[in-house]
Order: C-alpha cells, then sequence, then structure tokens
C-alpha cells in the first residue's frame, strides 16, 4: 500500500477538553461532574411569573406600573394621558401627538404585569 493511503493515516490527537465525550465527562460544560444537567428533552417551560393560586395583582400597582412604563419611554410625550385600571383593564384616555404614540402607549400598558386587556380610547391631535 501507499504511503500516502488515508486509511493508514492517524488521527489527529485532541486535548482533553476537545474530545468527544472523552470519560464521559465535559470538563468545560457549564454542568459540572456531580451536578444534574437539565433534561433536554423536557419541554423549556419556565416559571418565572406565576404567582400563588388566586394571587391576584391589586389595580393601584398595575395603575403604578402602567404609569411608571409610559414615563420611562422616552420616545413617548404622555403628558396628556390619562391611566385607570379596574379589575386589571387598563383603560388609557386622553390626547397624544401621533396614532402611533396612540398605539406605542397601549403596547406599553400591555405589556406591564397584570394587565389583562387595555381599553384605548387615545386621539392623535390634529394637525392644524
Amino acid at each position: 500500500m501507499a504511503q500516502n493511503d488515508k486509511t493508514t493515516a492517524t488521527p489527529k490527537t485532541l486535548p482533553f477538553h476537545e474530545t468527544s465525550n472523552a470519560g464521559g465527562v465535559d470538563y468545560d460544560s457549564p454542568w459540572k461532574q456531580g451536578s444534574i444537567a437539565p433534561d433536554p428533552f423536557a419541554a423549556n417551560v419556565t416559571q418565572a411569573g406565576k404567582g400563588p393560586r388566586g394571587y391576584v395583582r391589586r389595580d393601584e400597582r398595575i395603575y403604578e406600573d402602567v404609569c411608571e412604563a409610559l414615563k420611562a419611554n422616552d420616545d413617548l410625550d404622555c403628558c396628556g394621558v390619562e391611566v385607570a385600571v379596574k379589575a386589571g383593564k387598563g383603560m388609557l384616555k386622553g390626547i397624544v401627538p401621533s396614532a402611533w404614540a396612540a398605539h406605542e402607549s397601549e403596547k406599553v400598558a400591555r405589556g406591564c404585569p397584570g394587565v389583562k386587556e387595555v381599553d384605548n380610547q387615545l386621539q392623535a391631535s390634529k394637525k392644524d
């Protein structure tokens, strides 16, 4: 056989951490030996944000969160916006500079924890 035959070539020797499952342990993995790795076949489900059975955020807290979120958005001028919350349903009422601002305000309110629904009664100011 020829010297350059591919069947006689020796495989490249890799350092331990680059070998495929050498010894059954991958020490570069975030799951070190002795820890329990997550089941790769399990559904990717998080428990974050789930409260105890029957827990409902108070309307006062939802109101504060919606107002703070609207205030924190640098792209929105919410000076003419009134916010009300009853039974988890938010209501936005007033005048905003544009239709985009009305839509964005609703989107911000919907993203707040505890908001079940948003009644958007915002009106865009008319350009003269």
